[in-house]
């Protein structure tokens, strides 16, 4: 019997294993990428608990011959740290407009880009900025569009 992905209290529930192997390890993924905006560590925990249940079985991952690449795509994302650039600027905020389309630009093969307000999740410095963030760590506030690029190399190596 397939089980609903999501419990009625919004909470992932344990994906069951009988369910195909792509669909799952898709839904890791997603859960991971969630995990990265919402900074809620229950969607890394179930991206976990749904990679145990994938990858447990020595004989079911032999059977799977290439459909195992998006579970190990899953594997790495769950042990890399994600990159969030949050661009915090008021709505309307041209210079917050610029700093999106940049960050939006950029490379970011394990990271997001969130819009947020001041004040949201990022003090408020009165005008338009960019955080980098990962592993419990952030970057000083970038100003210019033309930055990121930069502070984004300058801050990665430090996730390794």
């Amino acid at each position: 019997m397939r089980r609903s992905p999501v419990e009625t209290d919004g909470t992932a529930s344990s994906l069951d294993h009988r369910l195909p192997w792509l669909p799952n390890a898709e839904a890791a993924r997603l859960l991971l990428r969630l995990h990265a905006v919402t900074e809620d560590d229950a969607w890394r925990a179930q991206a976990e608990r749904t990679l145990r249940a994938l990858l447990g079985d020595p004989k079911r991952v032999a059977e799977q011959g290439r459909m195992v690449g998006e579970a190990l795509l899953a594997l790495e994302e769950l042990a890399l740290d994600p990159v969030s650039i949050a661009v915090v600027g008021p709505p309307g905020d041209p210079a917050a407009a610029e700093l999106l389309e940049a960050a939006r630009r950029l490379h970011l093969p394990r990271g997001v880009v969130l819009r947020l307000a001041p004040g949201e999740r990022y003090p408020d410095l009165g005008r338009a900025a960019a955080f980098l963030c990962g592993g419990g760590v952030c970057s000083a506030p970038v100003e210019q569009p033309e930055r990121l690029q930069e502070a984004l190399d300058a801050f990665t190596p430090t996730l390794r």
